[in-house]
């Protein structure tokens, strides 16, 4: 038996990262027991654990308020084989699991090397690829909802991942959908780390809205237009081509999380809300891009629409877009042209084996 222990955080990493690498892993290595443990982060949704429980190639999983518990105590006799992959998170978590089980262990990261010392090896997606890629790889779309989508001129809204996100802006683009042509549906992409309970909680009428849940990449693929937040769903988008408008609104500071150092400051006790907002305001001035698409290219792929937006300045800016064909057309262009192929899942794989055989 060879243990394979991960440590990841949020709901990208677990299901453009994890979900991938540990399908691949239980393909290739037969005698293998995958475990994950679900890091404390601020990027949380609350439903890491239950939706982490759905993956079928992970044989444990332990919740963030688990991790000091299990890192002492795990409730199987560990093997004197393993690793440990660090997918997300604080990474000196992964290092914690590293040295309490005398693991070798390597790290996927988005760019970040400050902590490669740790690692036996750093793979990051800015030299060795986009893990997010291999999401798609052996994804088994739903074929028969791909031919009801394109029956009818669609516009996708995903209101976000986080419970508080989601609450503040549901409502927001409910109003922006009345506001739209007829002749365009509207339909709603439901994250599977928003509970039914948030969505109750949400100004919500179910007799007028179409959603679909666990369904993005199909809602992706016959869309005429995506409206969404910056995240990692729009590096999704761009590799299924799809013309898509980024929002990013300030109206409630409160519910905006900031990544790195902003994130630690904006959290500290006392006038939260005052250095949000100014945060957001240095945002504005400062920061040309939000999505990370566009980060990462350095230039406009997808239009982004940013600060204290209403519902009717969204609908406005959506239909100009639909009305312009010619734009819709260079934006998917444009997405096209962006590189689409990433061979670090394989040499991950690879690195994994090469632990096991040895």
């Amino acid at each position: 038996m060879f243990d394979l222990f991960i440590t990841s955080n949020g709901p990208g990493e677990i299901t453009t990262w994890v979900h991938p690498f540990v399908k691949r892993i239980k393909k290739d290595i037969k005698d293998i027991r995958i475990t994950l443990f679900i890091v404390p982060c601020r990027f949380k949704t609350g439903n890491e654990y239950e939706v982490a429980k759905q993956i079928k190639e992970l044989d444990y999983v332990f919740s963030a308020k688990e991790f000091k518990q299990r890192l002492i105590n795990l409730p199987f006799e560990p093997s004197t084989k393993g690793c440990v992959v660090f997918m997300g998170g604080e990474a000196a978590k992964a290092v914690l699991v590293k040295k309490r089980y005398n693991f070798p262990a390597i790290a996927y990261t988005e760019g970040n090397q400050s902590f490669k010392g740790f690692f036996d090896k750093v793979f990051t997606r800015d030299v060795d690829g986009d893990l997010m890629y291999s999401f798609f790889e052996d994804y088994q779309e739903d074929a028969a909802l791909i031919d009801t989508l394109k029956k009818t001129k669609n516009i996708v809204f995903f209101p976000g991942s986080r419970p508080k996100q989601f609450k503040a802006l549901f409502p927001i683009f409910q109003d922006v959908t009345k506001l739209l042509p007829g002749e365009y549906k509207c339909i709603y992409s439901i994250s599977p780390y928003i509970s039914d309970d948030v969505i109750n909680q949400a100004k919500y009428d179910s007799r007028i809205l179409t959603t679909y849940r666990n369904k993005s990449a199909e809602l992706m693929k016959t869309a005429e237009l995506c409206v969404t937040i910056p995240g990692t769903n729009n590096i999704q988008l761009s590799y299924l081509n799809a013309p898509s408008l980024i929002i990013f609104p300030f109206n409630e500071p409160k519910v905006i999380d900031f990544p790195g150092i902003l994130g630690l400051l904006a959290n500290l006790p006392g006038g939260r809300y005052i250095k949000k907002r100014l945060i957001l305001e240095y945002m504005k001035k400062n920061i040309e891009y939000t999505s990370l698409v566009n980060r990462k290219e350095g230039k406009e792929i997808f239009p982004e629409l940013v600060g204290e937006l209403t519902a009717k300045q969204i609908a406005l800016k959506i239909k100009e877009l639909i009305n312009n064909k010619q734009e819709l057309v260079k934006i998917k262009e444009q997405c096209k042209s962006l590189s689409k192929t990433s061979s670090v899942l394989d040499n991950m794989v690879l690195k994994i084996k090469s632990y096991y055989e040895n």
